[in-house]
């Protein structure tokens, strides 16, 4: 008898016998492109050093909308980007979005790059901050059927929140995201978003992410696709999901101190979740690019490698910025499977790396979590009482290889269920 390693295994993979497209969205902070600033300058953050790093970046990863962080006000540097990095290397296909800087406070701003063979821009808006613009692309996808006029549309909105740990720098990060929720709130319309970018929160419970996670308004309440809430700063629970830093030492440039902070995301709304507007997020396809859970406060080129990632890939990654991309993957057509999801105030999830059971509840409780073998044989059943936050919950013990099914209920009558 030992306790065995459980793996989600979610119920979306029937979609992929559809033909569909699938889409690759990403979000990266490049770190100060095309911009001296804060110890950054063409010695330690040269130009062309970067535009090489992200041509094998990019050419490794080769995503269909890009959204970047921490680019010149200078708009040569959008145009840069996209002629020696995007469209290189045999790539010819990449357009960008418009140059935008109404809030007109910072020398950093924001772009989003986009794939044409797959994807065209309807329209974006530019919503002024106190800080750095906030950017909404609408893109429509190229069907067999857009000569027709039938096509379907989804949404990036493009974020780059104030740093800082002071309270001033959370409550600042709180008002940029209630420009948002505002602007998308007078609109009331459900539709295929993501809220990707550096957001630069410590906790899931800061204003900024709960205003994106908790609004009252469903229509545009986002939700974290691997629901890895809790207290991310300095948490080794939390070390396959960090972000920021890749360097562990001071080059004068990006932060140091290693990978312990998770600042970059891509959200998604329910929609994208549940797939009833014809995009729905690949279940397990949410990455933090070449982050392996072993590099907790560690530099990124600190062994052991991580698996899946080449060596001239990770030395960029290291090299261009001291943030990793996150990517996830969509699906995108008529056929999409659609999953009937009603939000849950809990949820619970196994991270094989850890070899744990995590539970996380918005509010307290008592909850019954009921353990099933394949054949519906009762393994195990437990109640016990939760505060509100991420719980990390010891495993049943059976033998190596027994499917188990887990099925966790609230004192409402509320149920959860996973194949594990």
């Amino acid at each position: 008898m030992r306790k065995v390693l459980l793996l989600v295994v979610w119920s979306f993979l029937s979609f992929y016998f559809y033909p569909q497209d699938t889409l690759t969205i990403m979000t990266y902070n490049l770190l100060q492109y095309g911009v001296s600033y804060g110890g950054c300058d063409a010695t330690n953050n040269d130009i062309n050093n970067k535009d090489a790093y992200l041509r094998q970046i990019i050419g490794f990863l080769h995503p269909d909308i890009l959204s970047v962080n921490e680019i010149s006000v200078n708009v040569s540097y959008h145009d840069r980007l996209l002629n020696n990095v995007m469209n290189a290397d045999g790539r010819n296909y990449y357009a960008r979005g418009a140059f935008f800087n109404y809030s007109n406070s910072s020398d950093i701003t924001l772009n989003v790059y986009y794939n044409t063979q797959k994807l065209g821009l309807k329209k974006q808006v530019a919503l002024a901050t106190d800080y750095r613009d906030i950017i909404l692309s609408t893109f429509y996808l190229k069907t067999s059927q857009l000569s027709q006029g039938d096509t379907i549309f989804l949404t990036t909105i493009s974020m780059h929140l104030k740093a800082g740990s002071y309270s001033s720098d959370a409550t600042a990060r709180e008002n940029m995201v209630n420009i948002l929720m505002n602007y998308l709130n007078a609109q009331n319309k459900a539709g295929n978003y993501f809220a990707l970018g550096d957001l630069n929160v410590y906790t899931s419970s800061e204003g900024a992410f709960q205003k994106l996670i908790n609004h009252p308004n469903t229509n545009i309440r986002f939700y974290d696709p691997v629901n890895k809430l809790g207290d991310w700063s300095n948490n080794s629970l939390f070390a396959a999901y960090h972000t920021q830093s890749t360097h562990s030492s001071d080059n004068g440039c990006a932060a140091s101190g290693g990978l312990d902070d998770r600042f970059d995301f891509i959200l998604v709304s329910l929609p994208v979740l549940s797939g009833t507007q014809k995009v729905k997020y690949v279940s397990g396809s949410y990455v933090t690019v070449a982050q392996d859970g072993n590099h907790f406060n560690k530099s990124l080129l600190d062994p052991p490698a991580p698996p899946n990632v080449p060596t001239n890939v990770l030395n960029a990654l290291y090299n261009n910025s001291d943030h990793l991309p996150v990517l996830l993957k969509v699906v995108a057509g008529d056929n999409v499977s659609v999953e009937e999801i009603s939000p849950l105030p809990f949820n619970a999830w196994v991270d094989y790396l850890e070899k744990a059971l995590y539970f996380s509840t918005e509010k307290s409780g008592k909850f019954t979590f009921s353990f099933y073998s394949v054949v519906g044989q009762l393994i195990g059943q437990y109640v016990t009482s939760f505060s509100a936050g991420v719980h990390k919950i010891d495993l049943p013990l059976c033998e190596s290889g027994t499917f188990i099914l887990l099925r966790i209920q609230d004192e409402a009558g509320q149920k959860l269920v996973r194949k594990i």
